[in-house]
């Protein structure tokens, strides 16, 4: 979290037009602050490479259980609501 705070403190001063001597000053800076996403990045997925997979697949089995369980209750708020309505109809 650290790294992650110090590359958007970078970034954001960046963002904020300080008034730079040159252009090659303004491009080393956007460049080092590059440098230091790809290093997060690369740390990131040989650290963590396997927890992530676990993580987006635990997600989508999650995501998938959430869709069955709403078509579920759509199906049977629409037998429902036609049992009602046959009912009140009569």
């Amino acid at each position: 979290m650290a790294k992650k705070h110090e590359i958007h403190k970078f970034a954001s001063e960046a963002r904020e037009g300080k008034p730079r001597i040159t252009t090659e000053q303004e491009f080393e800076l956007w460049k080092n602050i590059f440098n230091r996403i790809d290093d997060f990045r690369q740390k990131m997925i040989s650290e963590y490479g396997n927890k992530m997979q676990w993580t987006r697949k635990e997600s989508r089995v999650k995501k998938i259980k959430s869709d069955i369980k709403n078509i579920l209750i759509g199906f049977i708020s629409g037998i429902l609501s036609g049992v009602c309505i046959m009912l009140f109809a009569l």
